[in-house]
């Protein structure tokens, strides 16, 4: 989505393999459904186009679906449609 810090990583019971990156001024990026070999570490700063990790098959709440990534974009903790960050 932008530049930012890698705030968490963590595995989720539903959407798997989740890396959370802080882009500042209330925005998060949830990037969801990851191999569990992340290519990242929290606190690391990572730019546009950064490498994350790799699509997994970790989601259970997807598994009848093929390897996707699962991207959620939230504004203080409100759902905000990516589109509207992306250049």
């Amino acid at each position: 989505i932008s530049a930012g810090t890698v705030e968490q990583i963590y595995d989720d019971m539903l959407m798997g393999t989740t890396i959370v990156v802080n882009h500042g001024g209330g925005l998060q990026s949830w990037y969801c459904n990851l191999d569990p070999e992340t290519a990242v570490q929290i606190g690391d700063q990572v730019d546009i186009g950064a490498v994350l990790g790799a699509v997994g098959g970790t989601a259970m709440a997807e598994v009848g679906e093929q390897s996707h990534l699962h991207l959620e974009t939230l504004l203080d903790g409100q759902p905000v449609d990516p589109r509207d960050y992306l250049d």
